[in-house]
């Protein structure tokens, strides 16, 4: 059955929308308005105020930030990504949050320590909270696509090996020094990835409803 998850209607899939409202499930905003969220006044917003991470200040609670950098190329979306040396679980960049700095100073701190990045904190869009793991996560969208062939500051953390390059069976797009183990995965290949993971009891369940959230977003892109 045709529905769209941007007005719930079944008359039409949600591409083909004509709602500029970016927020799933709302039917307040009328055709051709954007969402506005009374407590960060996002204009633009892809959240309900009652469900806004931030309420006019950094919430207290939030100890780790992840960052979820993607790119569109050839009409398929990838996904900067890694896998956790310590862990040895699929990843993307993020880890702790240092005392008095924000959760988007954060973001930028980790996708260069981790990525050799420099994202655009004005570009970070809120994605996903998770009040047990008391971290947030960004949805980073690319305009340009970004490679890297030397390793940041904190690279140890990250498993330097083309593991995850022959995990994708090809499904990457080329550039990135491959020992460094940093990956442009196709998106979908690498939630297959993330769900097998999990089938084998190695964990994965955030990681996998935060790309699942993901997906849902990027249907508007």
């Amino acid at each position: 059955m045709t529905y769209c998850i941007k007005c719930n209607k079944t008359d039409h899939i949600t591409k083909k929308c004509e709602k500029i409202c970016r927020v799933i499930g709302c039917t307040r905003c009328k055709i051709g308005n954007k969402h506005y969220c009374k407590m960060c006044l996002n204009t633009d917003s892809m959240h309900f105020s009652r469900e806004c991470p931030y309420n006019r200040e950094e919430p207290t609670d939030i100890k780790r930030v992840g960052v979820y950098t993607v790119y569109k190329h050839d009409d398929k979306w990838y996904l900067l990504a890694c896998i956790n040396k310590s862990t040895g679980k699929l990843d993307t960049s993020g880890g702790g949050i240092e005392k008095k700095e924000h959760s988007k100073q954060a973001a930028y701190r980790e996708s260069k320590e981790e990525f050799n990045i420099e994202i655009d904190t004005t570009n970070l869009q809120f994605l996903n909270y998770n009040k047990g793991y008391k971290t947030i996560c960004f949805m980073n969208i690319l305009n340009e696509l970004f490679f890297t062939d030397k390793p940041g500051t904190h690279s140890h953390e990250i498993l330097q090996s083309d593991e995850l390059y022959n995990k994708m069976d090809g499904r990457v797009i080329q550039g990135n020094n491959r020992k460094l183990g940093i990956v442009w995965c196709e998106l979908e290949h690498f939630i297959s990835l993330v769900r097998k993971q999990i089938a084998h009891g190695k964990g994965g369940r955030f990681l996998l409803e935060n790309l699942l959230i993901l997906v849902r977003r990027l249907d508007y892109y």
